[in-house]
């Protein structure tokens, strides 16, 4: 084995320990020791904490103190922290537990009489609240799910987060080749495809106005509903205190026949956008502010090939 094999299997032994001690204590007492742990990390290695801040404040401007913004700093990353506790407990929810987490579930139940998903349809959501498991409420209520993953550098990582969501059923497409037959395939046959647009590209895509500046983002959402002719969902899910949870369903965003496929593209693309940002604004302390890929960075930040295959949303 060579030094980053090794590196990447005590990497997976070291999360498999920790995601275990987490899913076998009470579900309060491991969002307890993680709201702690999130603690340590947010104050002491404070540069994620800091670039936070400063995202937060370049969107609100004058309009909120630094003392706001790390507040909404704090409580996004502890719900981050949260949902990873939530991808782990995932094996342990039962239909009730489902049901007692959601603030409304007869509205999750009701969206599937709203839609006809007979032929599949796009599931739009941002990078808010516990989207794990606002993805598994839908699946079992609304209409079975695929997501589309992108390559982890920890295959071992990446195949276990499969398995939590194929013991429900769920399929999880990796990225790369072939993916666009795989997942029209999956929509034809009546399948949903979660896809999370909220993040940056790294090469030109398709450029939207974002939180006061331009967004280069995936074309694939939108892409996979006009070949395919299905409607897009933008879904928005927030978490309310520690264990609660709301969803609000927007109206579905039809592909237009009479309009070419760049113009719909990019009609369906900003659409969705505008409600992420609309969401976002509302409650900014819901959204992930700490990834990587910041969406408001110009393209050419970061290294990339030339895009073949449409991507969809990112697991951090």
């Amino acid at each position: 084995m060579t030094t980053t094999s090794v590196r990447r299997f005590l990497e997976y032994c070291a999360f498999r320990v920790l995601a275990g001690c987490l899913s076998v204590l009470p579900y309060r007492v491991a969002l307890t020791l993680g709201c702690s742990l999130a603690w340590v990390a947010f104050n002491v290695a404070g540069s994620r904490a800091r670039q936070a801040i400063e995202r937060i404040l370049g969107v609100f401007g004058s309009g909120m103190s630094p003392q706001q913004a790390r507040k909404i700093a704090w409580v996004s990353f502890r719900n981050l922290v949260f949902s990873a506790i939530d991808m782990v407990w995932l094996h342990r929810f039962t239909l009730q537990d489902i049901d007692s987490s959601f603030e409304a579930p007869g509205d999750i139940k009701a969206f599937r009489g709203k839609v006809d998903f007979s032929r599949g349809a796009v599931l739009a959501t941002p990078h808010m609240g516990s989207w794990e498991l606002a993805a598994l409420a839908c699946h079992l209520y609304v209409a079975p799910l695929c997501v589309i993953s992108a390559r982890h550098h920890n295959t071992r990582i990446a195949r276990y987060f499969a398995q939590l969501r194929s013991g429900f059923g769920i399929d999880t497409l990796v990225r790369g080749t072939g993916i666009i037959g795989d997942t029209l395939e999956r929509l034809r046959r009546g399948r949903a495809l979660a896809i999370m647009p909220d993040v940056r590209m790294p090469r030109p895509d398709v450029t939207v106005q974002f939180l006061g500046g331009t967004a280069n983002v995936s074309r694939g959402m939108a892409l996979f509903a006009k070949i395919a002719g299905v409607p897009i969902c933008p879904c928005v899910i927030t978490r309310v205190g520690w264990t609660r949870h709301r969803v609000k369903f927007h109206p579905p965003v039809m592909p237009d026949k009479h309009l070419d496929k760049e113009t719909d593209i990019r009609r369906m693309t900003a659409h969705v956008m505008n409600i992420i940002e609309q969401a976002i604004r509302e409650e900014p302390s819901q959204w992930f502010w700490f990834n990587k890929r910041w969406i408001l960075d110009p393209v050419g930040a970061e290294s990339g090939g030339t895009r073949e295959e449409p991507e969809g949303g990112e697991e951090e």
